[in-house]
């Protein structure tokens, strides 16, 4: 078998990889791995090395140096000429790793349809792969608890608050109305999204993965596929580990 890993902002997600399937996963928040250095004890057993991407490179330079010392495996970066796409952004290489893995991943589960991935990380991207292959685009926006943070750090008397479920969309208090605010602003900059892209592309396959993906399936209008660990998935396709 062999480890994925897709170095995030917040997080940084671990796979095993075994005839084209994902059999172990976990997500690791960035903070806890600087703080502790650990990993699984599952990551004894990629006796085939270590596939890696990411977007945040100091801390995709950090995870390396820690796999190969502690576990003296092989790694792979995985590089954007790698991913068998036709990418039609311009200028092609300023689109986020994550979201050509994530579009490579879905053409893979759905290689005759048009799919909208939803990646629900740090920031909320949505990224459009045709079905014949050709990564189209998309939207990004703030996630979840970017959102709360920026509320915090751009005004002088919002506290940061953890994003909860409310009931009542009417906040009694500053910490109800601030999560009130980001569930139904959130939620609703979600749907109004997909609305549109699902004008120019109204058969398009909607896919979810990302850290906050389970909070936004209770709050869409919206029949989104859920696929915790596609980011891993499109990682082992572009590193030829999936068959």
């Amino acid at each position: 078998m062999a480890l994925v890993a897709n170095i995030g902002n917040t997080n940084i997600s671990l796979g095993l990889c075994r005839s084209g399937e994902i059999k172990e996963s976990c997500r690791l928040p960035v903070d806890d791995f600087l703080r502790i250095k650990e990993f699984p004890s599952w990551v004894r057993e990629a006796t085939e090395g270590a596939a890696v991407a990411g977007v945040n490179p100091k801390m995709q330079e950090q995870v390396c140096a820690s796999l190969e010392s502690e576990f003296e495996l092989v790694i792979r970066l995985v590089v954007r000429e790698s991913i068998q796409l036709t990418n039609l952004c311009w200028p092609p290489d300023t689109v986020g790793m994550d979201r050509l893995l994530n579009a490579l991943a879905a053409h893979h589960l759905f290689p005759v349809d048009n799919v909208v991935v939803v990646d629900f990380g740090t920031a909320m991207s949505f990224s459009v792969v045709s079905g014949i292959g050709e990564f189209l685009g998309g939207a990004i926006s703030p996630g979840l608890n970017m959102s709360a943070r920026a509320l915090h750090n751009q005004t002088a008397a919002l506290p940061e608050v953890a994003p909860q479920k409310v009931d009542s969309a009417i906040g009694s208090d500053t910490v109800s109305a601030i999560r009130s605010g980001l569930q139904w602003g959130c939620a609703g900059a979600l749907d109004r999204i997909l609305d549109n892209l699902l004008k120019e592309l109204p058969d398009a396959i909607i896919l979810g993965t990302g850290g906050d993906l389970n909070w936004f399936l209770e709050h869409t209008e919206h029949a989104i596929n859920p696929q915790p660990n596609l980011t891993l998935m499109g990682i082992a396709h572009a590193a030829g580990l999936a068959g």
